[in-house]
């Protein structure tokens, strides 16, 4: 399964180049793998940095990829579940937070360390559990599949702050496939067993789509394999169909299948966007 994630991103990713190319100038493709010095061939997570660094979080450790060269950082199992890393998000001071099995960790930059997460529960310290979404000043806002939380955790304060609790998160077997994603405005997109929930960052509502949630805003009951963002609508699709919902109005239409597509939405590559935005 892992390796047909990272087949995916190297397809899709060469498809574009070679779209490119036909339109505009030729690109050159490096294979980045295991051979080539990636820890794993199997990458769960990517992001491109503030500097123009590269980040891959795969089953085995945080990688960095400098346009020619990988480091790979080994966390020495700082915490009980995993290495895994499912996401990954940057702060003001270049640092790194990770979503390591279902753990938040911090990466300190500067020391090249793993710090894990923890916070006071009423049995004492424990692991904050909890996926990066995004980061705006101090707080960095998580989404726990584990738990079915939506919460912050401000690394000023070092308290976490809880505000949606008993969400029905989408999962397959390894939690390997849920999409939610931050579309770098003001929400966070969460992939539901049935529907889409969009929770605005700043008035912290909470809106449910094609959910059988009684607060229902649009769209009947039905599950997705995939959903991103393009221009003002969202595009949801499953085996049997496609729709665009308009993120402002809320309105819906059919639209074209783009097929199936498994990868992390906070991946680097977003094929479908730029492919469709130059038909």
């Amino acid at each position: 399964m892992g390796n047909f994630i990272f087949r995916h991103f190297f397809v899709v990713f060469l498809g574009l180049l070679v779209f490119r190319t036909t339109a505009q100038k030729k690109y050159f493709v490096s294979l980045i793998d295991a051979e080539t010095g990636l820890a794993q061939s199997t990458v769960y997570a990517m992001m491109k940095d503030a500097k123009g660094f590269v980040w891959f979080g795969t089953a085995q450790s945080l990688s960095r990829f400098d346009g020619s060269r990988v480091k790979n950082y080994d966390s020495q199992a700082l915490i009980p579940q995993n290495k895994l890393v499912r996401a990954i998000v940057e702060d003001a001071n270049a640092d790194l937070w990770l979503g390591m099995g279902d753990c938040l960790v911090r990466f300190d930059r500067k020391k090249e360390k793993f710090i894990p997460v923890k916070t006071q529960t009423r049995t004492g310290l424990d692991f904050v559990k909890g996926w990066p979404m995004a980061i705006r000043g101090t707080k960095v806002w998580c989404i726990s599949p584990l738990t079915g939380e939506v919460f912050y955790y401000d690394y000023d304060t070092h308290k976490k702050v809880i505000f949606l609790t008993q969400i029905p998160f989408f999962k397959d077997n390894n939690n390997f496939f849920n999409g939610s994603f931050y579309d770098q405005k003001s929400s966070l997109w969460l992939h539901l067993t049935q529907g889409v929930l969009r929770f605005d960052l700043n008035s912290h509502q909470a809106a449910y789509f094609f959910s059988k949630h009684p607060r229902n805003q649009a769209g009947n009951p039905d599950s997705f394999s995939y959903f991103f963002s393009h221009k003002d609508s969202l595009i949801i699709g499953n085996s049997q169909q496609a729709v665009a919902l308009h993120t402002a109005s809320y309105g819906q239409r059919p639209t074209q299948k783009i097929g199936e597509f498994n990868a992390a939405n906070n991946s680097v590559v977003q094929p479908w966007r730029d492919i469709r935005s130059r038909k």
